[in-house]
């Protein structure tokens, strides 16, 4: 990228080390679309507060930092300018950043030349030096010598004064300076030197990317001269400033762009009446180092041009500035990564708590991969994260705090898209791993949904789902234990409408958390994940109502059978067995009809080899209360002709849950293979019925002759002779009629011959 010379001089690691982005908290994201002003004096940026000052340096730290095309940051004030990211700093196409001398942008029309920039040194007034250790110097009879910084000065017009600066760019590698000022020159316009260029510092955690026709500038000013003041009747030309320094640090540098440290030129000599008036020397070119962990690449421009000399009216024109420095080389300044943090995560049921503070206490974490319990799906599961800041690193002492921490927790899931709810989120426990100490707080912890910003409780799983939760600065050796309490959807294993022939058994569930704040790259950003496996259990029971105590022989028996879920998981595979036809022998009795809720679908009939009726739902139960009236399975079960003599009808119903790929006809012993029932106390409902005989008899009573013939004609007879009646009782059922009596008062006056059956 450019010429690089290695210095003798070493570089201050400790100074160096503090212009991390993972030492100071963050002022958010930064996005750049029109200009702004970063003050050096009294921090702020854009009219608000905001930064800190660092070894007599002005520090903005931010998550990112993007300048848009159009977009422009202007340093101002006497101190350097430090911006650093926590991930990346991008200037895109016409985009910039400067810390010029004289002031860029809107500062332009209100800063003198001879004002510098942020981190550099003034100009000299009329006849004056300049400022800095690089200043210029004023000669009688020579135009003002032009400021040294990464170049030396030029020499003011007439030359032999050595009025121009020395370096000391080197000294950039101590702490940030930036250029100094030119001396002023002569005349009745006051001429001024121009001041020196600023002192940037630009340091990620990520990458330092200037694209194409974005630009990084630090650049002298010119000194004063007859270009600058025609209002003059005679002028000795100011010197310029020199440039200033530009720093860069990253993982990687990227510059399609330009990097520019120039110095400024030289001002005019001029005389309005003739004569000899000199020329001031062009500012020695800045200093622009770049360091890097992972590769320097690009294409773009690094300029450190010295300023041009003045001219000189009727003589020798001013020097030149020299060409200034440039120092570009791998891991040159110590490198700034986020720091060590640590984190871990444990997950177990909520009823099966490893001790009171869980198993970080006992020193379990490293063997919680062997101490995975399964989890039932609608039950709740608490997830403990620990995160700390370790005392030692690599063996060696970390004394450093780590701000604004941040975690994002999410659910891995599958194709099932399940759903995981987050009930609390808290601060369980403060954590000191110096002396392995723990103190209760059980403090509230501020999470959102990443999405939208919710608050808990709300529906977390997959990468749309993530919540975020900020925990803050910890210090060296301490640490945080957060507990969050989730509730796995009791249709983890398969959706409401999901056929039971598509629902497994059991399914893994994992639950991941990484640092998001500070910023890590993504191959070192603290993370850890726990697995284990969701499997379901539902507590089902079943009530069986029959049309009465009593029922008479030969009307319809009805039973309704109602199977309710009272979870915690929805149940796959339920089934009723119905033994209506327990009493099948005897006679009479009318095959069943089975009817249900229409919106569930279910299988029913009746299995003759067995002598019973059953029914199969297609779909999961859903546990009581997941929706209003839900969890509820309605079965109704008809024998129209019911039976036609007297007994009692015990009847019995049984539920349970098959397998996936269960059928009707193999109903027969009662086995839960679908969703496991943790008390079969309540599977069995019976309802016992009397039913009573009903027999309707009916009798017909006519005159005979006595052949047994109905007379013709009336029926009249003679006083003295016999004639019969003919007695017909008819059992209309539907019960046997037992002891049949018929009663026959005889009229006075008839005499009983005979009683007998036809």
């Amino acid at each position: 990228m450019a010429p690089t010379t290695a210095y003798a001089q070493e570089v201050d690691q400790d100074y160096y080390s503090a212009l991390c982005a993972s030492r100071y908290s963050s002022l958010g994201r930064l996005e750049v679309i029109g200009e702004i002003e970063f003050n050096t004096d009294n921090p702020s940026y854009g009219g608000q507060a905001a930064g800190v000052i660092v070894d007599n340096v002005a520090v903005f730290v931010f998550d990112e930092i993007i300048v848009r095309d159009g977009g422009m940051i202007i340093g101002s004030g006497s101190r350097p300018l430090v911006l650093l990211s926590r991930s990346d700093i991008v200037v895109e196409n016409g985009g910039s950043i400067t810390v010029d001398a004289g002031g860029s942008g809107f500062l332009g029309s209100i800063l003198d030349n001879e004002d510098p920039g942020p981190g550099g040194y003034a100009g000299g007034d009329e006849q004056g030096d300049g400022n800095g250790p690089g200043r210029g110097t004023w000669v009688g009879g020579n135009g003002g010598g032009g400021a040294g910084f990464g170049g030396v000065g030029g020499e003011g017009g007439e030359g032999g004064a050595n009025n121009g600066g020395i370096t000391y760019s080197a000294s950039v590698l101590l702490s940030l300076e930036g250029g100094s000022g030119g001396a002023g020159g002569n005349g009745d316009g006051t001429p001024n030197g121009g001041g020196g260029g600023g002192a940037l510092f630009l340091g990620a955690i990520g990458d330092v990317n200037i694209n194409s026709g974005g630009l990084v500038s630090a650049n002298g000013e010119e000194g004063d001269g007859s270009n600058t003041v025609p209002v003059a009747r005679f002028n000795q030309g100011g010197g310029g400033g020199s440039g200033g320094a530009i720093v860069l640090q990253g993982d990687n540098i990227i510059n399609d762009g330009t990097l520019r440290a120039d110095g400024g030129d030289g001002g005019d000599g001029f005389y309005l009446f003739g004569g000899t008036r000199e020329g001031g020397g062009g500012g020695g070119g800045g200093a622009i180092f770049a360091s890097w962990t992972g590769s320097n690449t690009g294409g773009g421009t690094v300029s450190v041009d010295g300023g041009d000399g003045g001219n000189t009216q009727n003589g020798t024109n001013g020097e030149a500035g020299a060409e200034g420095y440039t120092l570009f080389s791998q891991d040159l300044l110590p490198a700034c990564t986020a720091q060590a943090l640590q984190i871990e995560k444990y997950c177990y049921p909520a009823d099966d708590p490893v001790g009171p503070y869980g198993p970080w206490y006992y020193g379990l974490a490293s063997a919680a991969s062997a101490m995975q319990t399964p989890i039932i799906a609608g039950e709740q599961w608490i997830c403990e994260v620990a995160v700390y800041n370790p005392s030692w690193i690599n063996d060696s002492p970390n004394f450093d705090p780590v701000f604004d921490v941040a975690i994002e927790d999410m659910i891995v899931q599958g194709e099932g898209n399940p759903r995981v709810v987050l009930q609390t989120a808290t601060r369980a426990y403060a954590y000191n791993s110096d002396s392995d100490s723990y103190i209760d707080l059980d403090q509230p912890l501020t999470c959102e949904r990443t999405a939208d910003g919710a608050a808990p409780p709300f529906l977390i799983g997959g990468e749309s789902d993530t919540v975020t939760c900020e925990i803050g600065t910890i210090e060296s050796g301490q640490g945080y234990v957060l507990q969050f309490g989730l509730t796995v959807s009791p249709f983890y294993l398969g959706g409401p409408l999901t056929p039971i022939t598509e629902i497994p058994n059991e399914a893994p569930i994992c639950n991941r958390v990484d640092v998001v704040q500070p910023f890590f790259e993504e191959d070192a950003r603290p993370a850890a994940e726990f697995c284990t496996i969701v499997k379901d259990e539902a507590d089902l029971r079943v009530t069986k109502i029959a049309n009465g105590d009593t029922v008479q022989a030969g009307q319809p028996l009805e039973y309704w059978i109602l199977v309710e879920n009272y979870g915690p998981s929805a149940a796959r595979g339920v089934a009723i067995i119905d033994n209506i036809f327990a009493f099948v022998g005897i006679p009479g009795v009318d095959g069943p009809e089975f009817t249900w809720e229409s919106l569930r679908p279910t299988e029913c009939g009746f299995i003759e080899a067995v002598d019973m009726g059953g029914c199969i739902l297609g779909t999961p139960l859903e546990p009581v209360g997941t929706l209003p009236g839900s969890g509820r399975w309605y079965i109704k079960v008809v024998s129209e002709g019911g039976v036609d003599e007297p007994t009692t009808i015990t009847n019995k119903v049984d539920v349970f849950t098959v397998y996936n790929d269960f059928e009707l006809g193999q109903l027969g012993d009662i086995i839960f293979a679908g969703t496991p029932d943790p008390d079969t106390s309540n599977n069995s409902a019976t309802t016992v019925q009397v039913v009573t005989a009903v027999s309707d008899l009916g009798i017909e009573k006519e005159d005979l002759d006595r052949d047994g013939n109905d007379p013709p004609g009336e029926d009249d007879f003679r006083a003295g002779t016999q004639f019969r009646y003919g007695i017909e009782v008819t059992n209309y059922g539907p019960s046997i009629a037992n002891n049949v009596v018929v009663q026959d008062p005889v009229p006075p006056g008839l005499t009983v011959v005979e009683i007998g059956g036809l």
